[in-house]
């Protein structure tokens, strides 16, 4: 929308479709005055009909107003040109709503106030006070991940590898205040497990893919090879906590993203099925 050219075209007087199409035309036009709306899309814009608008667009050609180019035998193209007008146009006084002259003509003009109704108030009309919290105002923002949990959680966790990515999975999971609890439960749990201790921590997955694989939902034995439970943990058979529970009795390493899981589950199994064999024999 160009307002250069809607300023020049609202004053110049001129029968009102012609007027209306106009205006559609100036809305749609760049600081240069090109335009390019279909027939129907000025049809839309001024409610008019098809033979009204193509009517009121022959009348401004006429008139110089608009200088349509048809080169292109498809899409008709528009430069509008207020300033080629003959006819009448409106003082720039009459566009000053505001303005009104009570006094002398010799006297200043006053100027309206907006925001009063010209009748006077309205007594029928219902104000809602809505009341402004100081106190939001004046409390500084809380620091990033304080409000969250995963200060606490980045606190805990013993690997500090690859924070960011770490925060980035704790944002999109949005743990509530019991799962916060929860998974610093099983931090701790895990972090005094004989996985977590093998080669001074060496197996501790990073954090970001701990929270990845909802690993606090895994089952896991202490240093002195007993089982150490998260509360109300229990494993689906073959899942993956199911499985790397297996595996930790077998002493198989952790699962690590370098193998694919699959192969991960059917080794530890096979594991499992040549020690059941080993004691029925």
């Amino acid at each position: 929308m160009s307002f250069l050219i809607s300023t020049a075209c609202v004053r110049l007087k001129m029968p009102g479709v012609a007027k209306n199409v106009l205006m559609q035309l100036a809305e749609m036009s760049n600081d240069h005055g090109f335009a390019f709306p279909s027939i129907d899309y000025l049809c839309m814009r001024t409610c008019w009909g098809r033979s009204a608008v193509i009517e009121a667009l022959n009348f401004l050609e006429e008139q110089k107003v608009i200088a349509p180019n048809r080169e292109s035998g498809r899409n008709t193209t528009y430069w509008v040109t207020p300033e080629n007008w003959a006819g009448e146009r409106y003082p720039d006084k009459a566009f000053d709503p505001s303005a009104s002259r009570t006094r002398s003509p010799a006297g200043p003009v006053r100027q309206t106030d907006p925001t009063r109704p010209p009748a006077g108030l309205d007594p029928s009309a219902k104000r809602t006070l809505v009341s402004i919290n100081t106190n939001e105002l004046n409390t500084p923002p809380t620091p990033k991940g304080a409000a969250s949990g995963f200060a606490e959680f980045w606190k805990t966790y013993p690997k500090k590898l690859a924070e960011a990515e770490a925060r980035k999975r704790w944002d999109k999971l949005a743990p509530d205040v019991a799962l916060q609890a929860r998974i610093l439960q099983a931090v701790r749990v895990q972090a005094a497990g004989e996985a977590w201790l093998r080669d001074a921590g060496r197996y501790v997955p990073k954090a970001s893919a701990w929270l990845n694989g909802e690993r606090w939902l895994d089952q896991v034995t202490d240093a002195a090879g007993g089982v150490a439970e998260v509360a109300g943990v229990v494993h689906v058979e073959g899942s993956r906590g199911h499985v790397e529970q297996i595996a930790l009795q077998l002493g198989i390493k952790a699962w690590d993203a370098m193998e694919q899981f699959p192969v991960y589950k059917a080794r530890v199994m096979g594991a499992m099925a040549e020690r059941q064999q080993a004691r029925a024999a």
